[in-house]
């Protein structure tokens, strides 16, 4: 007579299964800056002298034309360019981490016995 006994064996694997979903954003945020420039601009100066001979270097009532000038000054004037200052970069690593489990496994026994014949 044969018998078969059994046991459990341990298989072990591992399956991939999603944890956690990220949303890469880019913001913008403002910020307020002060900015001191010098600007230039033409003032008239009148320089007077006195005359010796009044007389002499007077000119002609009638030929008097008015003196027309034109005065300038610098204005500010703000210009703004977007230039890239960073590149960010988004890496997914793969860490391994020692795990330990622990289950049970059942085995059959087999029993011998040894009986009296019947009477």
């Amino acid at each position: 007579m044969d018998v078969t006994r059994s046991e459990e064996e341990l298989g072990l694997t591992s399956a991939w299964r999603p944890v956690e979903r990220l949303r890469v954003r880019k913001r913008i945020v403002t910020e307020q800056r002060v900015v001191t420039l010098e600007l230039r601009r033409e003032e008239l100066v009148v320089d007077r002298e006195p005359l010796a001979d009044a007389r002499a270097t007077a000119p002609d009532p009638g030929t008097r034309e008015p003196l027309v000038l034109t005065l300038s000054e610098e204005q500010a004037v703000i210009t703004k360019v977007v230039v890239p200052v960073e590149r960010v970069r988004v890496v997914v690593d793969r860490v391994t981490e020692e795990h330990e489990l622990q289950t049970t496994l059942r085995a059959e026994q087999v029993d011998v016995a040894d009986e009296p014949p019947p009477a």
